[in-house]
């Protein structure tokens, strides 16, 4: 699952290239689903999509209720965060939050947000992505591993959390 706004900042296109690579190796690997809104870049994503190897194995839609997101969430095997920039990172946390375990890449806001129970890759190189998804997918320990360590993490965050650090920001 790659959740956000289908822009460049975010990865998706970038996603869909390795996952569409991977899909030519290894046919029987899941489903990834995008979901998000087109902010320029959703005819290309779409591009990618239909351009999938494994048709059905690429999908994306532009909009889902609550419950779908929710029901998206509680079937993902992975959340993937594969962006350039973030300001914070709020779908990483609900990934976390639902047990799903997360992949991101290494950026600085991510890893204040994941700490040691996020998958961290180097953005832009393909090779650790599919590599980072490979191995995930194939070791259901490691998966229940991450997913543990995320349900401890997200602990540290809530709203109370955010309205006192805003409030801190704002009166120093």
């Amino acid at each position: 699952l790659c959740l956000g706004g289908i822009d460049a900042r975010k990865g998706q296109l970038f996603l869909a290239r390795v996952y569409r690579r991977m899909l030519a190796d290894t046919p029987d690997l899941p489903s990834l689903i995008f979901v998000g809104p087109d902010r320029g870049h959703g005819p290309r994503l779409a591009a990618e999509v239909a351009a999938s190897p494994e048709p059905g194995k690429l999908e994306w839609r532009d909009y889902v209720s609550d419950a779908a997101r929710e029901d998206l969430y509680q079937q993902a095997m992975l959340f993937l965060m594969p962006s350039t920039c973030e300001g914070f990172g709020l779908p990483l946390l609900e990934a976390m939050a639902r047990g799903v375990p997360v992949i991101a890449s290494d950026l600085p806001v991510l890893r204040e947000i994941g700490g040691d129970a996020a998958r961290f890759v180097v953005q832009g190189s393909q090779e650790a992505w599919a590599t980072g998804i490979r191995e995930l997918v194939d070791d259901p320990a490691a998966r229940a591993e991450w997913a543990r360590r995320g349900s401890r993490q997200v602990e540290q965050f809530s709203w109370e959390w955010c309205a006192r650090e805003t409030l801190s920001c704002l009166t120093t």
